[in-house]
């Protein structure tokens, strides 16, 4: 078998970008962040990674933002939450040890929300509709709730 030159493959890859150059070939497209998510970002920020904003920001990324009933269904699903963290708070036995708060909050949200696991539900507001959740959209709804616990310690 023939060894390939390492000066042969630089000089292959240089004159492959000067045709590539000389033909017009397509720019790569560009890909303007949405609005929307700066100001979620700069909220998040300014708000030292409240949990709300973080809530408010996975929302509009699972879309609940289209459509005409976007807002009420964003404060639907806010309100949810809201109740779910004052149960949490208002719990009788809140762990003070770490990880057993951890393993108290996943409880929780194992039996208040996540009903069934589905492998392509990547949707966070899904959770709220039909229970269906998989590793990320669970995780997601874990953060929030972790996060406000975490400001009460």
């Amino acid at each position: 078998m023939k060894r390939i030159n390492q000066k042969a493959i630089e000089a292959a890859f240089v004159l492959f970008l000067f045709i590539n150059m000389t033909l017009g070939a397509q720019t790569f497209p560009v890909l303007d962040a949405s609005p929307k998510a700066f100001e979620y970002a700069q909220r998040i920020v300014q708000n030292n990674n409240n949990w709300r904003n973080l809530a408010e920001a996975s929302l509009w990324a699972s879309s609940v933002n289209i459509g005409p009933k976007a807002e009420e269904m964003v404060a639907v699903y806010m309100d949810r939450l809201d109740t779910a963290v004052a149960e949490l708070t208002g719990a009788e036995y809140l762990p003070l040890d770490l990880n057993e708060r951890g393993e108290y909050v996943l409880a929780f949200l194992y039996k208040r929300f996540l009903k069934s696991y589905s492998e392509h539900q990547t949707r966070v507001d899904e959770i709220f509709v039909t229970g269906k959740y998989n590793c990320v959209s669970s995780s997601v709804l874990y953060i929030w709730c972790w996060d406000f616990l975490l400001g009460l310690m």
